[in-house]
């Protein structure tokens, strides 16, 4: 690689690391190292979020849990600020450090689906879509995201709430065991009986605890064919449809899965537009000729969506028989890569109508058709874990509110990050207070009180955790859990 680098140490310094070292790197690394100015540099800093500028100082191109063993010795060794890139969505830019080390795992593709078993395992460089490809060829599904282009492994250890979140819980609700590189350089098993404090941990802890070289799922019977879409009203009719919406989720059973989303249409008019989902095995219809009377999911799919699509009539209804990779990959165009983003949290117990009058309020203030604010309902199997079974804390939440602002060019930054976080201070006395991990920045970016509401009550054994797994705070750059003293 030659010559020496200068690269940034966690305690706000840097060091020079040596020739030698950084040969001895590459001699037993299986990916490219990337230093700013080489060929790939540029491409592998940049992630889904455009308003992320950081430049690493080393960019590490993982292949293997070996390499990612060594990157994680260098930076234990030698003090580096490092930070983990999986499958690069990452909304809060934490995946890329300034000046650092970064820990890029998105070259680590592998899925393996044992569709007997019900279990898929999975690199931490895969994609929702990715993943949702592979098992949907036996009729399986993981809980996923509701984008096709979050990654699998940052989603997940954050919580991981998406379209199969009533039915099936939370995506960590489905993980039954991940191989983890600890920052002692180890490469642990962790499930329900090897290292349960570590697998208790990193289900809605996020990174705090290691990088995950592999994540082992329960699959389930999901499509390939579901009943599923968007149906959309005029933002003149936003209070009584959201009125609606609540009276509707108050009584949906757990198959169906909604999110209410205040949004600007490809032609540029505001409404407010329903996604919907009935998650169960081959819904809507079959091919062929049907004899007789029909049951089963594919005719309880339309019954249990027919409030939602009879009420108005709606301006526009999408909702269909379709397959559930399309159906995922849906909401994607409402938040395209490269553009800027900004999002704020929060979850709440219910829907008040003084709620959905300032979530409306405060969409009417967007600054640019690319801010959406994501009302998800929630409950029904997440709801039936206890709160202290894993680290996601926020099992009685009925609802999460999600202010997504998305815009182009540096100059409307304040604008839109202004938006979305008055939006969230507005719609506060309606919420819990607390807010999604997926969905925050680091803790020196949302406060010390916040990080500690968005981890609730679990946040002290999640500190105590983190020192024993890692004392000296090596995976920092996350939504970050010091460790306790």
């Amino acid at each position: 690689m030659g010559g020496h680098l200068r690269i940034a140490t966690s305690d706000g310094g840097a060091v020079e690391l040596e020739e030698a070292v950084l040969s001895a790197l590459a001699s037993r690394f299986g990916g490219p190292l990337l230093r700013v100015g080489q060929e790939g540099y540029e491409a592998a800093r940049h992630i889904w979020n455009g308003r992320v500028e950081r430049r690493p100082a080393l960019i590490a191109r993982c292949t293997s849990a070996t390499d990612v063993q060594e990157v994680v010795r260098l930076a234990r060794d030698h003090g580096l600020l490092l930070s983990i890139r999986g499958g690069g969505h990452n909304v809060g830019g934490t995946a890329v450090c300034e000046g650092g080390l970064m820990l890029d795992l998105s070259r680590m593709k592998g899925i393996e689906v044992d569709a007997k078993a019900r279990r898929a395992r999975v690199a931490p460089g895969v994609r929702w879509k990715e993943l949702d490809a592979a098992t949907q060829a036996h009729g399986l599904a993981a809980p996923g995201g509701q984008h096709s282009e979050v990654g699998v492994a940052g989603y997940t250890l954050g919580g991981g709430a998406g379209w199969l979140l009533r039915k099936h819980g939370l995506a960590i609700d489905s993980l039954r065991s991940v191989q983890i590189v600890t920052a002692d350089g180890r490469s642990l098993r962790a499930s329900a009986t090897e290292e349960p404090d570590l697998f208790w941990a990193v289900r809605g802890g996020g990174g705090n605890f290691g990088v995950v070289t592999e994540l082992e799922f329960e699959l389930h019977e999901i499509g390939p064919i579901v009943f599923a879409g968007l149906v959309v009203h005029p933002l003149a009719r936003a209070r009584e449809a959201l009125r609606f919406y609540r009276e509707f989720t108050h009584g949906a059973p757990e198959e169906v899965e909604s999110v209410a989303v205040l949004m600007t249409g490809p032609d540029g008019q505001k409404g407010v537009a329903f996604g919907l989902c009935h998650c169960s095995p081959q819904n809507g219809p079959q091919d062929g000729p049907q004899d007789g009377p029909q049951d089963g999911p594919q005719c309880a799919a339309p019954a249990a969506l027919a409030p939602l699509l009879g009420f108005g009539p709606p301006a526009i209804n999408m909702v269909q028989a379709m397959p559930y990779v399309m159906f995922q990959g849906m909401l994607d165009a409402l938040a395209p890569a490269g553009h800027r983003y900004f999002n704020r949290s929060r979850f709440a117990k219910e829907l008040s109508s003084n709620a959905i009058d300032a979530a409306i309020g405060r969409f009417a203030e967007a600054p640019s058709p690319g801010c959406t604010l994501f009302i998800h309902h929630l409950g029904g199997a997440m709801a039936r874990v206890p709160a202290t079974a894993t680290a996601f804390a926020h099992r009685d939440a009925q609802y999460c509110f999600i202010a997504e602002a998305g815009w182009q060019g540096s100059d409307a930054d304040d604008a839109h990050c202004a938006w979305a976080s008055r939006t969230m201070e507005a719609l506060e006395p309606h919420t819990t207070g607390a807010a999604y991990v997926n969905d925050l920045g680091r803790a020196s970016d949302e406060g010390a009180a916040e990080m500690r509401a968005a981890y609730g009550s679990n946040y002290a054994r999640l500190s105590e955790l983190k020192a024993k797994y890692d004392p000296t705070n090596l995976f920092s750059h996350n939504q970050n859990i010091p460790p306790a003293r």
